[in-house]
């Protein structure tokens, strides 16, 4: 969840882009990755002596969370995000 935050506050992403961003896990001595990440992230920081396992992408995975979000704009319009690559929606009332 705060990977998604940091891409749409520091970076100024969509709500979507930073949703949807490629993310890391790090609670053991393994490194997950986000298999869109690449062959590149995955050798840097294997380089860096880190233990990298890569997350194959699927939609009933829970090796990373699943977060949705609501914005609202100074206008007042609401919009829902969930993202695309799990099984889900958004909706607002």
């Amino acid at each position: 969840m705060a990977q998604s935050l940091i891409n749409v506050i520091d970076f100024e992403k969509s709500l979507q882009e930073g949703i949807q961003a490629p993310r890391i896990h790090v609670e053991t001595d393994d490194v997950l990755i986000d298999g869109r990440l690449g062959d590149s992230t995955r050798i840097a920081l294997e380089s860096m002596g880190h233990k990298v396992r890569v997350a194959t992408p699927d939609y009933v995975s829970a090796q990373f969370s699943t977060p949705n979000g609501i914005r609202k704009t100074d206008a007042g319009l609401v919009s829902g995000i969930y993202p695309v690559n799990k099984q889900g929606t958004a909706a607002g009332i």
